[in-house]
């Protein structure tokens, strides 16, 4: 019987002449500063191990990485993660500095919060994150409850452009058209302990 090939992330112990002759012949790879790996890292089972990898070491997925994992959709590479630290990206992950990194944790993977994560992204994208990320009847409350006490103009722009606590996609496409018509817009308000779907009152004629 033959030998399963072997794939993750090493965590072995060996020297350094033997690590660079192994990065030189191609049977172990450096995906970010501290993780080395082992095997392809193409299949979609890879990336999930190398998602679980970086949350062991501290990274916080984020920008388009953190979108495609909110909507259950396969990871590409390169994996978006933010830290603290001043790293040098690869092709296999993209590494954005922050000077202070707040993350949650969502489904056993560390996540930098959506709002913050947006400041990756052009505007389309980031409003797509916060749809996804602050979807559902509790998600004004996880916004509010994420968002620091001081936002950029551009963030909070974003943030009011997004369908925040829509539950489905043609609900936040109804949200958005009822704006652009002049209709102020709220997907699951809040009347004492009762959520409603949608409330909408004239801003402009």
């Amino acid at each position: 019987m033959l030998p399963c090939a072997v794939m993750g992330e090493f965590r072995g112990t060996i020297s350094y002449a033997t690590r660079t002759r192994r990065l030189k012949a191609g049977s172990l790879i450096r995906v970010i500063s501290g993780i080395y790996w082992e095997g392809e890292l193409e299949s979609p089972a890879a990336v999930t191990e190398l998602v679980a990898a970086l949350t062991r070491h501290g990274y916080a997925l984020t920008a388009v990485s953190l979108y495609q994992f909110y909507c259950s959709q396969p990871i590409s590479l390169p994996v978006h993660v933010s830290t603290e630290r001043r790293i040098t990206s690869t092709k296999y992950v993209v590494a954005h500095h922050v000077k202070r990194l707040r993350t949650v944790e969502v489904r056993g993977v560390c996540t930098e919060c959506g709002v913050d994560a947006v400041k990756h992204l052009p505007d389309r994208q980031a409003i797509a994150l916060l749809d996804v990320a602050y979807s559902g009847r509790h998600g004004s409350a996880v916004l509010r409850r994420e968002s620091p006490m001081r936002v950029s103009a551009r963030v909070k722009t974003l943030v009011d452009r997004a369908a925040v606590g829509a539950d489905s996609v043609p609900e936040r496409i109804l949200v958005k058209a009822l704006r652009e018509a002049g209709l102020e817009c709220t997907s699951n308000f809040r009347v004492g302990c009762i959520f409603g779907t949608l409330s909408c009152g004239i801003t402009t004629l």
